[in-house]
């Protein structure tokens, strides 16, 4: 009877271990559930100082790339950059994922044989065709994809490349190479274009660059994309920490939110040492927000249209002027995101406030646009190269620029009244 009832005490236990085990081995074996048919694609022109030939950021967020391309983060979706390292390299094709082993890795597809010129439109077109070549290979399934444009940026500026050198006007934009940019009107047909041609549209537009927030840039960009996610100020250098979002992109529903978090929260926790020899410390300078495309209809651009139409802004302007003239570094009570005078980076939600006179239902309008366009939003607190202070109360996420009247703006105002956004809002 007693070793009847410890054979069944034994078998019992022998079950409950082997069920333990195997649940044991099922959570080691668990991966969360990712977007397998997802392609995440990065532009990374950095034929500049970006690249190996200077501070190395592109190689050193290639091998962040690869280490977090693990089947974990990513499952069985696929990484593609067309790398531009500069310094006289050839420009390649690459493509990162999971290898058999679980782990990231990169190899090359293909090797152009001479460094392109990623500031052209025309490279653009054509690596966003090759990418899409490789995606589709072997009638691979793809129904997902999201565009990564990582170099130097510039949130409206134009660049015509023979005046504005001559005037002394900063040359930057969404893809620098040399003395090559590509503005972002171009980029912003670029893509159009290629969603016509290919029947492809992009889920999400992430731009790890500097000023990737504007309105002007989200204007142009309605219409292409569902998700733009970028930084009103400057980025740090380093970049996209791609270890802290690789998995909330691949997220079978995209999660923007997680990359604004994950951004953020990278650089509040930054190491105080200066690792490259900048002068330059990070922690807390880390802004992040993503906007919803579909939101930016016609009844938000006619509000805008009659805000820019009123006597309240015109008043504004004339007091933002004179207090531009009145102060040494050109603030007048509008938040910036730009450390260089004359500044060209004001948040829309601080400056649409500082209109006093505006009717309330003008600013009733605005505001119920902006709610919705504004997905999430995130900040330090400062703007990293010289620690100018981002009040988090007056932060939207989203920049403009704000025609001032005084010399000092002359050839900035000259230069934005031929931007799209421009000649859609001002009469």
């Amino acid at each position: 009877m007693k070793k009847g009832l410890l054979r069944i005490v034994s078998l019992l236990f022998l079950t409950v271990l082997l069920v333990a085990c195997n649940d044991k081995k099922d959570k080691h074996e668990y991966f969360p559930p990712r977007a397998d048919d997802r392609v995440y694609f990065v532009y990374m022109a950095a034929d500049n100082n970006l690249g190996p030939s200077r501070y190395g950021y592109s190689e050193a967020n290639l091998q962040d790339i690869k280490k977090a391309a693990t089947k974990k983060n990513i499952g069985e979706g696929r990484i593609y950059v067309f790398y531009d390292p500069g310094n006289g390299a050839n420009t390649q094709m690459l493509e990162i994922k999971a290898g058999p082993d679980g782990n990231g890795t990169m190899i090359g597809l293909e090797d152009y044989g001479e460094n392109l010129d990623t500031g052209d439109p025309g490279t653009l077109m054509f690596a966003l065709e090759r990418m899409l070549y490789y995606a589709q290979q072997y009638g691979q399934n793809t129904d997902s994809y999201i565009l990564d444009m990582w170099s130097h940026g510039d949130a409206w500026e134009l660049h015509n490349r023979t005046t504005d050198a001559d005037a002394g006007i900063s040359l930057m934009s969404v893809a620098t190479d040399g003395d090559s940019y590509l503005e972002l009107e171009e980029f912003a047909n670029a893509i159009e274009e290629f969603s016509n041609e290919s029947d492809i549209s992009f889920d999400a537009v992430i731009f790890a660059q500097c000023y990737g927030a504007s309105i002007e840039m989200l204007y142009l960009l309605r219409n292409s994309t569902d998700i733009v996610i970028g930084s009103a100020p400057e980025m740090p250098m380093y970049g996209m920490p791609y270890h802290k979002v690789l998995p909330a992109i691949f997220a079978p529903t995209f999660d923007y939110e997680g990359v604004v978090d994950g951004y953020c929260s990278f650089y509040d926790n930054y190491p105080l040492n200066d690792e490259y020899q900048q002068g330059i410390v990070w922690r807390k300078s880390g802004t992040l927000a993503a906007f919803d495309c579909n939101a930016f209809t016609d009844e938000f651009v006619a509000t805008m249209r009659n805000i820019y139409a009123s006597d309240a802004y015109r008043e504004a302007l004339e007091n933002f002027s004179a207090a531009s003239l009145a102060s040494s570094g050109g603030e007048m009570g509008v938040q910036t995101y730009s450390w260089t005078t004359p500044y060209k980076y004001f948040d829309v939600g601080d400056f649409v406030n500082k209109i006093e006179d505006l009717s309330p239902d003008l600013r009733a309008a605005f505001w119920e646009g902006m709610n919705d366009i504004v997905l999430c939003k995130r900040t330090g607190g400062k703007i990293f190269y010289d620690y100018m202070v981002i009040d988090p109360n007056r932060f939207t996420g989203m920049s403009t620029y704000i025609m001032l009247d005084t010399d000092r703006y002359i050839t900035k105002n000259y230069q934005y009244k031929n931007t799209a956004w421009y000649k859609a809002v001002y009469l």
